[in-house]
């Protein structure tokens, strides 16, 4: 029983790590697309760094920058998206969702660890 409960924590704990590092693994995609194709777009909204990804130059492993810039209410579009192509487009739009899930993938974790943690110390 105690192994089961270990096993699912697990599970739980590791899905939501696999959800939150695919975000950053998006974010730098993204960001290097951004600057590649649409440099003006990339310091229009503030020159933001990825995970793994920056600029030639910037610090190589760094914090990801402020993700503000993918917020915005539905139909009041910032005046940069309608500059993107449509692959540009698509990754912004890819972050948005994924950055909404965010916050469940933490919880998801914060859970799981505690339920194997839970499992363990009981068993």
């Amino acid at each position: 029983m105690n192994l089961a409960i270990v096993c699912v924590g697990a599970v739980g704990a590791g899905y939501s790590a696999y959800r939150m590092f695919g975000f950053y693994e998006r974010l730098d995609d993204a960001l290097k697309y951004l600057h590649e194709a649409h440099p003006e777009v990339w310091e229009a909204i503030g020159r933001p760094v990825g995970r793994l990804w920056s600029p030639k130059g910037a610090s190589s492993f760094s914090l990801p920058g402020p993700t503000g810039w993918l917020n915005w209410v539905e139909g009041q579009e910032p005046e940069w998206l309608h500059r993107l192509d449509a692959v540009a487009r698509s990754k912004v739009d890819s972050l948005r969702r994924a950055k909404r899930a965010l916050p469940v993938a933490a919880g998801m974790f914060v859970v799981g660890s505690l339920i194997g943690f839970v499992g363990l110390v009981v068993g």
